[in-house]
């Protein structure tokens, strides 16, 4: 007993339509990868999943709160040390815009300040920026220095990675042995070019 089957098999009717699906499929993928890099670049900058994504002992001596956001339901409240992101990816040569909110409540002027670095090979290490915070004595490059008592306003910067960079840090800071609370909120990495 022989049986035959026949199977119905989808057929491209001319090499044109292939093409056009290919090309169709290649832009889907090329956007999607785009956003997935730009949403990558900061976790959970909101800090609308707590503290998700941060990690630093300034987590001890504050935390996500609801009351006050700057933007949103939530922000984080630093009364001292700091809290960051490291390995934050992004390449080498081009530019990233930074921008927060920041309120400070009677924390002295300069006590409140946000910084970046970058890692890769040949990359030098230390902290990158135009403004000056001075911490123990010392002064360090920063993004964004603030203090004093101020509402929530917007800071933004855009800074050049160097060219072998491959990874972002970011630390929000307020300075320990000082009073007052700093709150940080919106926190965005974006490409600039």
């Amino acid at each position: 007993m022989n049986t035959t089957y026949h199977i119905d098999a989808p057929s491209i009717s001319s090499p044109r339509r292939g093409t056009q699906f290919l090309i169709v499929l290649a832009a889907a993928v090329i956007l999607s990868a785009s956003l997935l890099s730009a949403d990558e670049l900061i976790k959970n900058g909101g800090f609308e999943e707590g503290t998700s994504g941060w990690w630093g002992p300034g987590l001890k001596s504050g935390g996500v709160v609801s009351d006050h956001a700057g933007a949103g339901a939530n922000c984080m409240n630093l009364s001292e040390g700091f809290i960051c992101q490291d390995k934050r990816p992004v390449e080498g040569g081009k530019s990233y815009k930074i921008s927060m909110k920041i309120r400070s409540e009677s924390a002295p002027e300069g006590s409140v300040y946000v910084q970046v670095s970058f890692r890769g090979e040949g990359v030098k290490p230390g902290w990158y920026g135009t403004e000056v915070a001075s911490v123990e004595g010392r002064s360090e490059k920063a993004l964004f220095v603030t203090g004093g008592a101020q509402e929530w306003k917007e800071y933004s910067s855009v800074i050049d990675a160097p060219a072998n960079a491959t990874e972002m840090l970011i630390y929000l800071r307020k300075l320990g042995g000082t009073g007052g609370v700093a709150s940080f909120d919106d926190v965005k990495i974006e490409p600039a070019n």
